[in-house]
């Protein structure tokens, strides 16, 4: 063993398999697991083991029924040749065929026990061994009920002798080997059926159990998170049917989830739009605004020592328009005020509407006379009249302004004070603005 061999040892003294290695011993030993654990191929094994046993049985039942027929027959043919070959001239009807010598030949070397001669008038003339129970006026041939024995009668146009003869054949060998032959062939019946149900349960689970587990494992977990589903692929890549409908069962599992986030994202930003976001003009509503108030006062007044203004502005006599040219008109008036404000402020000026006909601002400013520029643009942009429904308006609006850390280090402090201001600014004549003030 080299130094390379050596350095990839383990600590257990063994050469780490590789890669290709480790996945074949996963799928070995994952293919056991599902053998012995699926219902559905225990099932189908349990099926095709009996119809192989029955099929067999039914084929070994006749092959057993012709070996018997064949081996009696054999016996038959021996017989035939054994007592024809020995039999001796006689001119005589009472002297039997047979010399002493071949008797005991044939008694004591073969399977006959018992010989019996008749005459052509069938008249017994002689006994060999075992006593024959044959008719010879009935029939040619006869079993014992145990199936032990079997006499055969051999006539003159047989044996060419003036004699009929009966030979008693001990057949119990047969009986032997035929218990022998089922035995054998039983056991190789059951040993072939247990070897193609093996194979067929193996096939199954590579081909069948392994894509249904997988697809099983797939659709509970997509129907426990549908949008985020443990999609496992197959084993091995089958180009069949059963391959085809894992493929596209796990595609349209991952569209599904796919879907299902775009509808959550969807209905999130509609739920985000819709608590933060006024449906009408489009602008971020009170709840919005105060959460970025906030915000903007810790990270650039209170850490960084900056400043920012706050503005209410309000539309005058909103409620008269409103009323007399009815509320479509005044939702496009609200339109048009939303887009002049968010047109001609600063970059990074938050505007928002905060209630029927107010708007309210946020802007970081560094001086006081900031906040004046702000002001400016806002009477600027309401300067030019608005066309709705072929009629021209002049806006007014007042504005109350509440800077902070001036006027409060609290963003509901602020806003209120930007109001109070507001409404300093509506008692003095409207189309105005004021300053927050303590003496307010």
């Amino acid at each position: 063993m080299d130094q390379k061999q050596k350095e990839l040892l383990d600590n257990n003294g063994a050469i780490p398999a590789s890669p290709v290695q480790e996945r074949v011993q996963k799928k070995l030993a994952h293919l056991p697991r599902i053998l012995w654990t699926s219902r559905i191929n225990w099932r189908i094994a349990f099926t095709v083991f009996m119809t192989l046993v029955l099929a067999q049985s039914a084929i070994l039942f006749f092959d057993l029924k012709n070996f018997k027929e064949n081996a009696l027959l054999q016996e038959e043919k021996q017989a035939s040749v054994l007592v024809t070959s020995n039999l001796s001239p006689s001119d005589s009807q009472f002297i039997a065929p047979f010399q002493s010598n071949a008797i005991d030949k044939i008694l004591s070397q073969t399977h006959i026990r018992g010989l019996a001669v008749y005459n052509l008038e069938k008249r017994l003339i002689q006994i060999y061994g075992e006593a024959t129970v044959f008719d010879i006026a009935q029939s040619q041939k006869i079993l014992s009920q145990d199936e032990s024995r079997m006499e055969l009668v051999y006539p003159p146009s047989i044996t060419n002798v003036p004699f009929h003869i009966v030979a008693r054949i001990d057949i119990k060998d047969v009986q032997k080997e035929l218990i022998n032959n089922v035995r054998y062939s039983f056991i190789g019946l059951l040993l072939l059926s247990v070897v193609v149900t093996g194979v067929l349960m193996w096939i199954l689970s590579r081909w069948l159990l392994q894509p249904m587990q997988v697809l099983r494992h797939n659709l509970l977990s997509a129907a426990k998170d549908p949008e985020k589903p443990d999609v496992r692929k197959l084993r091995s890549d089958l180009h069949d049917e059963i391959g085809m409908a894992v493929r596209i069962a796990n595609d349209l599992i991952r569209q599904n989830a796919q879907n299902l986030k775009k509808l959550r994202a969807q209905a999130e930003d509609k739920i985000h739009k819709l608590a933060y976001y006024d449906s009408l003009t489009n602008l971020p509503n009170r709840t919005f605004f105060q959460e970025k108030l906030e915000e903007s006062i810790r990270r650039h007044v209170i850490e960084n020592d900056g400043k920012l203004a706050v503005f209410c502005v309000d539309i005058d006599h909103f409620k008269d328009i409103n009323d007399t040219m009815g509320h479509e008109f005044g939702d496009k008036l609200l339109e048009s005020v939303s887009k002049r404000l968010t047109q001609s402020l600063p970059e990074g000026t938050v505007v928002s509407r905060a209630s029927a006909d107010e708007f309210t601002i946020m802007s970081l400013i560094g001086t006081g006379q900031e906040s004046t520029h702000i002001v400016d643009a806002i009477f600027a942009a309401m300067v030019e009249p608005v066309n709705i429904s072929h009629e021209r308006f002049q806006i007014r609006v007042s504005i109350g302004v509440s800077q902070c850390p001036a006027d409060g280090l609290e963003a509901r402090q602020i806003l209120k004070n930007a109001d109070i201001a507001l409404n300093r600014a509506k008692e003095e004549g409207r189309d105005t603005v004021r300053y927050y003030s303590e003496a307010f």
